[in-house]
């Protein structure tokens, strides 16, 4: 059986979307009847830089599409993949009966209904967010990374009920500690002369940077502590609000950390901080749990799925309770035993194993059909 992997997202620019063709090759690479390759329809991130900046959105949706029309339809496959369900316009041109589309999130149509508060997308994009979303028709199966996710769709257009599914995500083996890794006991962690909470994610207003560094703000009052926050550079609003809140020295930015480094954070944090208004699955708290480092998150999208009671969780509003959970955390050594051990189980039902039965269940569902 071929599987084509469809991705759309630069080749030049490392993310998320990179990180999960990379999971679908490992989950499947000692399966002898599935062999997998990959084509990639979006232009670098090099070419779009020759643009301006106002146009390159519209250039790399144009580019997707010109490429789907021609560059996949030289392809031959058993199976066609397309890998991100917020460019599904591209399985207009696959395949009847033999595409598969992943939808991570729907977070852009969720803002477009004024879920969240912040301005909705501009016209342009509500029109590419909805044609992408009645696209989802035309593929024979629909894979959501979680239950949340799954109900999302289903309630956006219930007529694609039978065709979803749901195949959780695996915690990426190169983040995961290796068999026999010595990980720092919590009182190791305590005796940090520079103990930090750490923050994962990017400038998106859905990972909430902003609400993580006010939960900090009223953490470090009651203990000493810095925050360390890996992804891109802050954005100005970001910088302002560490500026007028005094946070300079007690803020730091690891920008554009590799998977090594960041696995070198979850190692040594006291716990990870990660209040996001909405995610389709969340990777960064299971990677945490995955090196003993506790998670205090909110619940809101699939957080609540993903955690369980293998973390402390509220509502992302709700800033004082998230506060009180890391206090606990930094506090209560029992707490923290606790959480360790039960992150380390959930960790084990999000497997590669798991991740790859459900992918064979789909391909091979459609391959006979």
């Amino acid at each position: 059986m071929k599987v084509l992997l469809i991705e759309t997202a630069a080749a030049d620019r490392p993310g998320s979307m990179h990180r999960y063709a990379e999971l679908i090759e490992q989950a499947l690479i000692d399966e002898p009847a599935c062999s997998v390759s990959r084509v990639n329809l979006a232009p670098t991130a090099r070419e779009l830089s020759r643009s301006p900046q106002r146009l390159r959105t519209a250039w790399h949706h144009a580019t997707v599409l010109r490429r789907a029309m021609s560059v996949v339809r030289k392809q031959r496959a058993d199976i066609y993949h397309l890998i991100d369900g917020s460019h599904g316009y591209v399985t207009r041109w696959l395949p009847r009966g033999r595409s598969v589309v992943t939808v991570h999130d729907v977070i852009p149509y969720l803002q477009s209904q004024r879920r969240f508060p912040v301005p909705p997308p501009s016209r342009g994009a509500q029109w590419l967010i909805h044609t992408s979303l009645r696209s989802l028709r035309s593929a024979a199966s629909i894979m959501a990374d979680s239950t949340a996710t799954e109900r999302d769709v289903a309630a956006i257009d219930p007529t694609l009920r039978d065709r979803l599914c749901v195949a959780p995500l695996a915690v990426p083996p190169v983040m995961m500690p290796l068999s026999g890794t010595l990980l720092p006991d919590w009182e190791a962690r305590r005796r940090n002369v520079r103990p930090y909470l750490l923050h994962v994610g990017n400038n998106g207003f859905y990972k909430n940077r902003a609400g993580a560094i006010r939960i900090f703000d009223r953490i470090r009052e009651t203990v000493p502590c810095r925050l360390v926050m890996a992804g891109p550079p802050p954005d100005r609003s970001l910088t302002e609000l560490i500026r007028n809140s005094s946070l300079t020295d007690l803020v730091e930015f690891v920008v554009d950390p590799t998977d090594s480094t960041i696995c070198e954070l979850y190692r040594e944090a006291r716990l990870l901080l990660f209040p996001s208004y909405y995610e389709g699955f969340g990777w960064p708290p299971l990677e945490a749990m995955a090196w003993g480092c506790p998670v205090v998150s909110s619940h809101n999208g699939s957080l609540a799925e993903v955690v369980g009671d293998a973390g402390l969780t509220a509502d992302v509003d709700d800033e004082l309770a998230l506060t009180r959970h890391a206090i606990n955390i930094l506090t209560d050594p029992i707490c923290v035993e606790r959480l360790v051990a039960a992150g380390h189980a959930r960790v084990q039902d999000y497997s590669l194993a798991t991740f790859r039965e459900k992918l064979l269940e789909v391909y091979r569902s459609l391959a006979t059909k």
